[in-house]
C-alpha cells in the first residue's frame, strides 16, 4: 500500500488531475465492489442529523484517523474487517469510509 503525502490536498495543488462529483446525486456501483451500495456524504450527514442508529468506519489505518476523521466514526483499519464485529448487530446500518 502506498501514501501520498500531504494527501488529497497535495494531488490538487500539484495540478495533476481528479474528478469531482455531484454530492447529491446516487452514486453508481464501485467497480471494485458492485455488490455493496453506496451513499452520499449529504444522505449520512441527514441520517446522523436525524439521530438514525447508525455508525461510521473509518477504514483507514490509526495515523490518517488520529490526522483527520468524521466526529463520532470509530477506527478500524481495512486490514482488520474480516474480523467479525459482533458488537454493531444492534445498529440498523454500518456505514464505511475510505474502504
Amino acid at each position: 500500500m502506498t501514501t501520498l503525502e500531504g494527501g488529497f490536498r497535495a494531488w490538487k495543488e500539484a495540478g495533476y488531475p481528479f474528478e469531482e462529483l455531484d454530492l447529491d446525486e446516487e452514486l453508481p456501483p464501485s467497480e471494485y465492489l458492485p455488490e455493496i451500495p453506496r451513499i452520499s456524504v449529504h444522505k449520512v450527514k441527514a441520517k446522523l442529523d436525524e439521530g438514525a442508529n447508525v455508525i461510521i468506519i473509518d477504514s483507514r489505518h490509526g495515523h490518517s484517523y488520529d490526522e483527520s476523521h468524521i466526529p463520532g466514526s470509530i477506527s478500524i483499519p481495512l486490514d482488520n474487517m474480516s474480523e467479525p464485529y459482533n458488537k454493531f448487530e444492534s445498529y440498523d446500518e454500518i456505514i464505511t469510509y475510505c474502504t
